[in-house]
């Protein structure tokens, strides 16, 4: 029986329990940080064994939040500012006059 997904065969599988036994070879030789055994929370290199500084820990867990605050802001002073719609009366296109709608979307409801 063949694997629905790429991911789920055989030989990918094989592949995978290989590269994660290299892994495991790595951290117990030494040669990179074991972080299954590393008994903090701070994010930890396992290549070199630095910590990261707790500030940038932080500024890394925000970071999602923030960009989300970015958008909304952006998205509140540069889209939703304008008015839902814009009427321009008696535009005049050669020897035509005619009134234009202009609709502006709300984007916020598309998130």
């Amino acid at each position: 029986m063949q694997a629905s997904h790429k991911e789920a065969a055989a030989r990918r599988v094989k592949r995978d329990e290989e590269d994660v036994k290299k892994m495991m070879g790595c951290f117990s030789s030494g040669l990179m940080t074991d972080p299954f055994t590393h008994d903090s929370d701070e994010l930890l290199s396992i290549a070199i064994g630095v910590v990261l500084p707790e500030d940038v820990a932080q500024s890394l867990v925000r970071s999602t939040e923030k960009s989300r605050q970015q958008m909304n802001a952006f998205v509140e002073k540069r889209i939703n500012s304008f008015p839902s719609r814009v009427v321009f009366p008696d535009v005049e296109v050669g020897n035509h006059s005619a009134t234009c709608d202009v609709i502006i979307f709300d984007v916020t409801r598309l998130f």
